[in-house]
Formats: structure tokens, C-alpha cells, sequence
């Protein structure tokens, strides 16, 4: 019987050190943005009121109407060594073929940023993510995009394999809003303990789960916010100093950030 108190008094202590270490050192974080502009509202898959969404005409339209960066969905194939432009699998295409990441590049490198929804990165083994951050790695050092790229994904581990290959990455974390109890507070001290392991550059979540426990927790931290199309909406986020891209499908990309900043 003592020897069981004694184990459970270690782990007991091994437990509460860990939560200490991982919440002070949340608190000391400090992370250099991946991006710090004033037009903070960027193009949800282009500029999709108009346009198919992921489509080229879209992202173009995007930055024509002002948008900072454009968010694109994308797969890495692994058969076809490429990152295919698409929600969905089986990939969407666009007038009848694939768009890939690289044409995407091709014809925007110079335009603006680009924030990489990495749709089947979650389903990768390690192996295949390291490969993935390979390649993508080589895309951006072509088209001379460093620091322009941020990818997101909800499976940490995999997304660090991304963040330590040197590109920037947003960590996708879900809650329940409608609850703040013991279990949300229980997720984000695992969203605590991932960020600080994988080294993210942001988080980034569906606004609507941006709650005020969360926005108290994050105040200090770079964070992405989609899909909001209320101008009203963005306007309660937009001059946040810690809200650095808000996505849309409408054209609110003129608004300025740093207007009352």
C-alpha cells in the first residue's frame, strides 16, 4: 500500500510540474508574427462571392480588391509529388484539371501571402509530413517566398514537422463554445503544450469559438481568425493588436487594422 501512495504521489508531482512548466512558460511566450500588416482581412479561398472557390480567377480578384493574402485548400499527392489545389477528395478541378500550388505560385508569388489550409496533412504519417515540408520548402525557396507561406492544420505533431523545416505554421484548435468548464480548460492546456513543442507561429480558429476565456488566454499571441462576413463582426476583431488575419468571402479587404492602432 505505501508503495502504491509513493506512485501516485510521484506521478501526482510529476503532473503538477508539467502544468506549471507548460502554463509559465505560455506566459512568457512570445512569438514574432508571421505577419503584421494592416489589411488583415484576406480572401477565404479566393474571392469566392464571385468567383469558384479555389479557382485562379478568385485569388487574383482578391488581391486586386486589396487583400493582404488569399487562403488555399490544399493536399499534398504523394504519388504526384505535388500539392493539389482542392477542398475536397477526390480533387476538384478547374475547367476540367487540376490546379496545383505550384501554378498558384507561378502566377501570384509577387502578390501578396498565402496561408495554406493543409487539408490531408492530419491523415500523414511522419515520413510522409517530412516529405510534404520538403517539398513545399523547395516551392517557396523558388518562387522567393519566405515568410509569405503560413500552413494550418489540426494535427500538431504533423504541423510541427512543418514549422521545424523553417515555415511558418498556424495551429487549428476547436472548443466547444457553448461550455468553459473543466474540459475546455483541460483542451487548451493541451493547445498550450502543443504550441510551445511545435514552435507555431499563430493560432487560428472559427471566430465564433473565439470566446472570451480563449481571447484572455491568447491576448499575447498571434491569432487568425475565419470566416467572417459581417463587416460588423470584423469590426470588433479588426483593431485587436493580437488579430492579425481575419478571413472572408466578402470584399471588406480595404479595411485598415491599423486605423486605430
Amino acid at each position: 500500500m505505501k508503495k502504491f501512495f509513493a506512485s501516485a504521489l510521484t506521478a501526482l508531482l510529476i503532473v503538477l510540474s508539467l502544468v506549471f512548466y507548460v502554463n509559465i512558460s505560455f506566459s512568457r511566450l512570445r512569438v514574432t508574427p508571421f505577419y503584421d500588416d494592416c489589411s488583415k482581412v484576406w480572401g477565404h479561398a479566393g474571392y469566392s462571392k464571385e468567383y469558384e472557390v479555389n479557382s485562379l480567377p478568385g485569388y487574383k480578384q482578391a488581391f486586386d480588391l486589396g487583400a493582404g493574402g488569399v487562403e488555399l485548400d490544399v493536399h499534398y499527392d504523394l504519388d504526384l509529388d505535388r500539392f493539389i489545389v482542392s477542398h475536397d477528395f477526390p480533387y476538384d478541378k478547374r475547367d476540367g484539371r487540376l490546379l496545383t500550388l505550384e501554378e498558384v505560385m507561378t502566377e501570384l508569388a509577387g502578390r501578396g501571402y498565402f496561408w495554406l489550409d493543409f487539408k490531408n496533412l492530419k491523415r500523414m504519417k511522419t515520413r510522409e509530413a517530412k516529405r510534404a515540408a520538403r517539398r513545399l520548402s523547395d516551392l517557396i525557396q523558388h518562387f522567393n517566398l519566405n515568410n509569405r507561406v503560413i500552413v494550418e492544420s489540426k494535427n500538431a505533431l504533423n504541423l510541427a514537422v512543418i514549422s521545424r523545416a523553417g515555415i511558418p505554421a498556424s495551429y487549428w484548435i476547436n472548443v466547444n463554445r457553448k461550455k468553459e468548464g473543466f474540459e475546455t480548460k483541460l483542451r487548451v492546456f493541451g493547445f498550450k503544450a502543443m504550441f510551445l513543442y511545435g514552435r507555431f507561429s499563430a493560432f487560428s480558429l472559427d471566430h465564433r469559438n473565439y470566446t472570451p476565456y480563449l481571447q484572455k488566454t491568447f491576448k499575447n499571441l498571434p491569432v487568425h481568425l475565419f470566416t467572417i462576413n459581417s463587416e460588423e463582426k470584423i469590426l470588433e476583431y479588426l483593431y485587436r493588436e493580437n488579430v492579425k488575419v481575419i478571413l472572408s468571402d466578402e470584399n471588406f479587404f480595404g479595411l485598415d487594422g491599423c486605423a486605430r492602432q
